[in-house]
């Protein structure tokens, strides 16, 4: 298993976006000779989306990367979506969900290569399944900004939707042609209720990061951090976003586009390093780790 590695999976993942666009290639000159094909390319785009996610858990099983790291935490996240997109393509209907989402989890597999595992001297950092130097407040201030940032990311991609099939429209489209999309309405409704789901997942993670912040205050950077003040940005941002849609009513491609940008700065605040104490077990050698 430690044979397993990033460029494993990521070429798993990207194989099965190709087949993907394959299958809806439609005219495709041996799509006329052999009809069958397509139903062939979205069969072996599911078996390497598959082997992906297997080779990508028995990495993140062997190495177990810190997710305290930037590294483990987009590894992570694209686990997330990467199952997803798996799941999605085994109860495939109409919507083209893998042309979104795989595409992002190459990404942040990208973006965790160029960023790198964290150095020798950061191997005390907790990682994926031992957290025992970590207290509960620390459990839970990663486990909501992870929710969150899975959240978003769906709404990033319901947002995308939304866009390309409001062009879909404005530009008359044949029945048939382009990505399968949602209607949208159902888009919209999607969009509504995943950034109402991800908002009070993301103000509870960061008012539980507020909290060990001045709990050990001694420790960290406090709020000038630029990760502190990332995600303090990011929170404003987003509540702004939720009092335009919920107090002007405001709908459609303007919310498609802040919603866009809402996860653009989600993602540089998960590019960016600060500190995150230990708690109780932390000495004066491992005041704190890096973290995401």
């Amino acid at each position: 298993m430690e044979r397993v590695s990033l460029f494993c999976f990521a070429a798993s993942y990207a194989l099965s976006l190709g087949l993907d666009c394959l299958a809806m290639w439609q005219r495709l000159p041996l799509f006329k000779k052999w009809p069958q094909l397509p139903v062939w390319f979205r069969g072996g785009a599911w078996i390497m989306a598959a082997a992906g996610l297997v080779a990508h858990s028995l990495y993140l099983w062997t190495w177990q990367p810190s997710i305290a790291w930037q590294f483990g935490w987009l590894l992570v996240l694209a686990w997330f979506l990467a199952a997803f997109s798996v799941y999605e393509q085994a109860h495939r209907g109409r919507v083209s969900w893998s042309m979104f989402l795989l595409p992002m989890v190459l990404g942040m597999v990208g973006m965790a290569t160029i960023i790198g595992p964290p150095p020798p001297e950061e191997g005390g950092l907790p990682n994926l399944f031992s957290m025992a130097n970590l207290n509960f407040w620390n459990r839970l201030h990663g486990v909501l900004l992870l929710a969150a940032s899975v959240v978003l990311s769906v709404a990033f991609i319901g947002s995308l939707m939304f866009l390309i099939r409001a062009r879909q429209l404005k530009s008359k489209l044949a029945p048939g042609r382009g990505l399968s999309l949602f209607t949208l309405e159902g888009l919209e409704t999607m969009n509504k209720r995943l950034v109402a789901v991800a908002f009070p997942l993301l103000s509870a993670g960061l008012g539980v990061g507020v909290g060990i912040m001045f709990a050990h205050a001694s420790e960290l950077d406090g709020f000038s951090d630029p990760k502190v003040l990332g995600a303090l940005g990011l929170w404003l941002v987003f509540g702004v976003l939720l009092g335009l849609r919920y107090g002007t009513r405001f709908r459609g491609s303007v919310m498609a586009w802040m919603t866009v940008g809402v996860w653009l700065l989600l993602v540089v605040c998960l590019v960016l390093p600060h500190t995150l104490p230990t708690g109780p077990k932390a000495s004066s050698r491992n005041p704190g780790v890096k973290a995401p």
